[in-house]
């Protein structure tokens, strides 16, 4: 299951329950009808109860506004997180409405959307976060996904609940994991966090049977996606048979690796490079540093945090795309230090985008939000020099150490990271051990025509 495919079977799923009323609204978020889009993502395609707004992006917040104040709980979709930046007197009094009341008037209503960078494609106007603004507004929850299992369990988690929520995923991760991971049992390492919903590998391995789609190639795509004939509008998403959704609760995090020497947390577009850059630092040292997906953003998740913030003993990342002014994860970077600074060796460190606009290239992207090279040389901050410059030994790196500073110049951190996360890649055996893989059934052989 891909992202965009988890929320809009998790919509599915909540009107078929009766927990959304008042359906979903948003600028070419129309699912069934003549030239039907069903979202930028094919999010909302096939639902019935998906319904366009006109082109304002102020129609898809109040729309769900007036549902919820009738109690009829409403999804709202802005296409792009960076859209929503003219909405926020809306938002601001939907999350007023509820917080100032102690709860008395409930505002059952998600708004959702597609956010953050997209390898040089989306520029200015399709590459912001909103994270900032949204946890800054009083009565919000704030909910980031970064796979399809969590955006498939904290999207019905959202909908459910008396508070609005909004509610992001990664653009630039909305078709993944690929196929070809998801047969392999190699999912976890494009999408970490990944796992298979109940009943979905059944479905993924079984051929179609399905009357209105028999020539799909599994019974999921058979479910997913609409035949040729009706690609015109009238294709209706039905209830993958079999499939379930479990219950899960906001305010919760995700344990996506073990250890002690530190710990990342980050969520959303950027838990793939925190993996991968903590994997390949505690293969290379033995020493485990620890990656945790916070998934909900407010309230921060302390509770699952605590373990992790008391091991690493200040060796902390908070890691996010947000720019740095302002940056929600400092507020949450002192509340840590605050509550648990007593027993540190060191304090947390946040990682952030600079304070500019992405720009149209890639080059320039990479030079504004965090890569992957940025996030090892953090991490090389919770070892000793000695530690790294062994790592550089058996990489092909050699390392010394500026005689003023006692440690390394950053452009040199940066090689050993190339040299470093290449090296794991080919000698960790986390990269070729699958887990869970998938047989998707044999291919019918070709007729033959006499």
């Amino acid at each position: 299951m891909k992202i965009k495919d988890a929320v809009r079977l998790a919509l599915l799923h909540c009107h078929r329950q009766g927990w959304l009323t008042s359906g979903v609204w948003g600028q070419d978020n129309e699912g069934v009808g003549p030239g039907a889009k069903g979202g930028v993502l094919a999010e909302t395609q096939g639902l019935p109860f998906a319904h366009n707004t006109i082109l304002n992006e102020r129609s898809a917040a109040w729309i769900p506004y007036s549902a919820a104040f009738l109690r009829q709980p409403a999804v709202g979709v802005m296409q792009f997180a960076d859209y929503q930046h003219n909405t926020y007197d809306i938002m601001k009094m939907i999350g007023e409405t509820c917080w100032a009341s102690g709860g008395r008037v409930p505002m059952p209503l998600v708004i959702m959307t597609a956010y953050g960078a997209l390898s040089g494609k989306g520029a200015l106007y399709h590459s912001q976060t909103v994270e900032n603004e949204m946890v800054g507004l009083p009565g919000w929850k704030v909910v980031s996904v970064s796979n399809p299992y969590d955006a498939a369990t904290l999207l019905v988690a959202a909908i459910k609940d008396p508070n609005p929520v909004h509610f992001m995923y990664p653009r630039a991760h909305a078709g993944f994991p690929t196929d070809s991971a998801t047969t392999q049992g190699l999912a976890h390492l494009e999408l970490p966090g990944f796992a298979l919903l109940p009943g979905e590998k059944e479905l993924l391995e079984s051929p179609s049977t399905l009357a209105g789609n028999p020539n799909a190639r599994t019974q999921w795509l058979a479910y997913t996606t609409a035949p040729m004939d009706q690609r015109d509008g009238s294709w209706v998403q039905a209830w993958p048979e079999g499939l379930v959704i479990p219950e899960d609760s906001l305010g919760t995090a995700r344990l996506i690796r073990d250890g002690d020497q530190g710990v990342i947390f980050s969520h959303g577009r950027l838990m793939p490079m925190a993996w991968k850059a903590a994997q390949g630092l505690s293969f290379l040292t033995g020493q485990d540093i620890a990656v945790m997906d916070l998934r909900t953003l407010k309230p921060a998740p302390l509770a699952d945090m605590q373990p992790l913030i008391e091991k690493s003993r200040g060796r902390i990342l908070l890691l996010n795309e947000a720019t740095a002014a302002n940056n929600w994860m400092h507020s949450l970077a002192h509340e840590i230090t605050q509550q648990f600074g007593w027993q540190f060796e060191a304090y947390p460190q946040v990682l952030s985008a600079q304070d500019s606009p992405v720009g149209q290239s890639l080059a320039i992207e990479q030079q504004i939000v965090p890569q992957i090279e940025d996030v090892f040389v953090r991490l090389c901050e919770f070892f000793r020099p000695e530690t790294l410059i062994r790592v550089g030994e058996r990489v092909g790196v050699p390392l010394a150490l500026d005689g003023e500073k006692q440690w390394f110049e950053t452009a040199t951190l940066k090689t050993l990271a190339t040299a470093a996360l290449k090296y794991a890649e080919q000698h960790d055996p986390v990269y070729t051990t699958g887990i869970n893989p998938v047989r998707p059934p044999a291919k019918a052989p070709a007729k033959t025509h006499v």
